[in-house]
């Protein structure tokens, strides 16, 4: 029988590299035009330093592309690494955890997709596989993967979903609402000084609804923000559209992207959670949407993790039942203690205390008085918000048990998430009490995954003999 043969990845491999190359050409034309050199020596020897600089990107670049080769057998992926000292390793493919496909617009000019493949022992990435390899080795590798009986499309976004999550992807509305009164009033103060003839030619009032109520200079800041804000939601919405997810089998895969497409399947039982998250805006909509977190490198996180978009929360439940076998409805749950919402909110109160304070003070600072209570004021509005975020989290923050699993609900930032984990990817349980928590007799309970590092999810203020009979029941 042959030997099949080791293959380089795909020559885009070359110019993805060579984006230091880039880089130092465009700061080697900025010197040309800042510096000037004006004799001729001066001119040699700066042309001498940017061919340095590409020749220099190009042996790199090429380097890290000969470096590398691989080669597809019966049971794995073999992988040689380095060029004088030579390493070969074997990726099995029933150790593939996560397989990740990306087909960007620039890439697929050339034939190349860029394809990753991490195994549970990825904490290294030198035993993972990531690199751009052609689409027709591509087709082959999945061919080796078990992609058999599919069991057809669980979830599919519809355009209100997209557009729902394009809008709210990381509270973008958020700075808005606070950003523009306060430009307002930004306006009244420096106005008359950024005015000029520019500025206004620029923003004639009977065409720029912004220039009715604003000064120019803060109208043309208000304008550059929104449009900014557009091109973010139009680039979330061309990432998600067209998203599904499905089952393959063992494994889940998530397909989506119009002009840059994505494509990423993971194994089943290498999930260690199911998450549920709802900011403070889809509160109000009543939507949440749904992640997973997978063992190993965990290179499968952010939004690549996400398997059901902003959806109600009866098809968020039986999306995820469907997709991974975990079901999310809660059997028994413990809810942190009545008259603890101080624990919660301590800290933006006391933040915003110090701003009021501030800006009632703020007037025996003369003329600086209008520009501190501008700042003072975006800073309250965004403490405020911040402020209504934890009551609604002490709310809702519970631990529980799913059956065989064990729930828990509690905030990240500015998202409400619930964590659905399974009894055996549980790494540590952590019963803590402070000094006020000891007269009280309540904990703080903090769960480890088996994910990645520093992976743990913490629930404060629950009634310490209630927590420890909970945990007893869950098996620990």
């Amino acid at each position: 029988m042959k030997r099949s043969l080791y293959k380089k990845c795909h020559p885009y491999t070359i110019l993805s590299h060579m984006k230091i190359s880039v880089i130092m050409i465009i700061l080697s034309v900025l010197r040309q035009i800042f510096i000037r050199p004006e004799g001729i020596l001066d001119i040699i020897g700066s042309l001498g330093i940017s061919a340095l600089y590409v020749i220099a990107g190009c042996f790199y670049a090429l380097w890290l592309y000969e470096r590398k080769s691989y080669r597809t057998a019966e049971k794995g992926i073999c992988i040689r690494h380095g060029i004088f000292l030579r390493k070969k390793y074997v990726l099995p493919y029933n150790k593939i955890q996560t397989l990740s496909i990306k087909k960007d617009i620039i890439p697929s000019v050339f034939g190349a997709v860029k394809v990753s493949a991490d195994t549970p022992a990825g904490s290294s990435r030198d035993y993972d596989i990531s690199g751009f390899i052609s689409k027709k080795n591509t087709e082959k590798m999945l061919e080796r993967i078990d992609r058999e009986n599919i069991d057809g499309d669980v979830y599919r976004a519809n355009i209100v979903n997209t557009i729902l999550l394009s809008v709210f992807w990381s509270n973008p509305v958020t700075g808005l609402i606070f950003i523009v009164p306060v430009l307002s009033k930004s306006g009244k103060i420096v106005g008359s000084e950024l005015t000029n003839d520019i500025i206004q030619s620029s923003l004639n009032s009977n065409k720029n609804l912004f220039a009715l109520y604003f000064s120019p200079a803060v109208s043309a800041l208000i304008i550059i923000i929104i449009s900014c804000w557009m091109i973010s939601v139009l680039m979330v919405f061309l990432r998600y559209a067209r998203f599904r997810s499905y089952r393959l089998e063992n494994f889940i895969a998530i397909s989506r992207g119009v002009i840059n497409k994505s494509f990423l399947m993971t194994k089943t039982d290498g999930i260690t959670a199911v998450t549920i998250n709802q900011s403070l805006f889809m509160k109000i909509l009543n939507i949440y949407s749904a992640g997973i977190f997978v063992i190993g490198s965990n290179k499968i996180k952010g939004d690549r993790s996400m398997i059901i978009a902003p959806e109600s929360r009866e098809k968020i439940y039986s999306g995820i039942y469907e997709l991974t076998g975990i079901d999310p409805n809660e059997t028994e749950s413990i809810y942190a203690e009545k008259h603890h919402l101080w624990s919660y909110i301590y800290l933006p109160v006391i933040l915003f205390v110090i701003c009021l304070s501030g800006f009632i003070f703020s007037k025996m600072l003369g003329r600086l008085s209008s520009v501190i209570r501008v700042l003072l004021t975006i800073c309250m509005f965004l403490i405020l918000w911040w402020l209504v975020f934890r009551c609604f989290a002490y709310k809702h923050s519970h631990i529980a048990l799913c059956g065989k699993n064990i729930s828990i609900c509690t905030f990240e930032k500015l998202t409400l998430k619930t964590y659905i984990i399974p009894v055996e990817k549980i790494q540590t349980v952590e019963i803590s009490q402070n000094i006020f928590q000891l007269k009280k007799d309540t904990c703080n309970i903090k769960l480890s995954l088996f994910a990645e590092k520093k992976s743990t999810h913490k629930i404060k203020q629950l009634d310490r003999k209630t927590a420890e009979n909970f945990l007893k029941k869950s098996g620990y």
